[in-house]
């Protein structure tokens, strides 16, 4: 085939396209259409990837954060109302009542990482809102990780003053699962000591 014929149909080739799209027009536009349209929706599935990417980033550093952690933690100034409230209860529906709902972690006697405990007495634990089964155990058979007799302290602390006192320990803190520094309000409540600790982080 000569140089002339293969102009010829190149020719033919590109009169023909012409003619489609001279006689109908319409056709062309709505593929060229559809394609931007097909375009468009790729882009635009991207752009919303990104975002979902950027907005999952600062919600996963949050579940770690400091803030959250604190939400979970009782402060000392809650320890000292949570405590003052368990006395009134105390008082006001008698010492049976009131250590079966400190150990049956009844609101308002439980909140977060705060609870109220109580000594007998005959020096054993009467009353416990974070772990029932303690209840019956010695008092000052109660040692922290540093061998410190916090059970004794705390029944010292509670009848040196009528205002109670201050332990400080470290023990299992039910929310964490962790072994973390404690500070303890106490004060003696009828013939019993009752308490309530506020955890700090390591």
């Amino acid at each position: 085939m000569s140089a002339a014929d293969l102009n010829s149909i190149s020719f033919l080739k590109i009169r023909n396209s012409h003619t489609d799209f001279v006689a109908n027009p319409g056709s062309v536009f709505m593929k060229i259409l559809s394609c931007m349209i097909v375009f468009s929706m790729l882009v635009a599935c991207g752009e919303s990837q990104q975002r979902d990417d950027v907005l999952s980033e600062p919600q996963h550093l949050m579940q770690n954060s400091p803030a959250l952690e604190m939400e979970s933690r009782g402060t000392l100034d809650e320890a000292q109302q949570m405590l003052e409230r368990a006395i009134a209860h105390y008082e006001d529906v008698g010492r049976e009542q009131a250590l079966r709902d400190f150990t049956e972690k009844k609101e308002p006697f439980i909140d977060r990482d705060l609870y109220v405990f109580c000594y007998g007495a005959d020096r054993t634990i009467v009353g416990h809102g974070a772990d029932p089964e303690l209840i019956g155990v010695v008092v000052d058979d109660l040692r922290d990780v540093d061998d410190f007799a916090f059970g004794t302290r705390i029944m010292e602390a509670a009848l040196e003053s009528p205002d109670g006192g201050l332990v400080e320990y470290k023990w299992y803190n039910p929310v964490t699962a962790e072994v973390e520094p404690k500070v303890s309000i106490v004060k003696q409540a009828g013939d019993d000591v009752c308490g309530v600790g506020a955890y700090a982080s390591q």
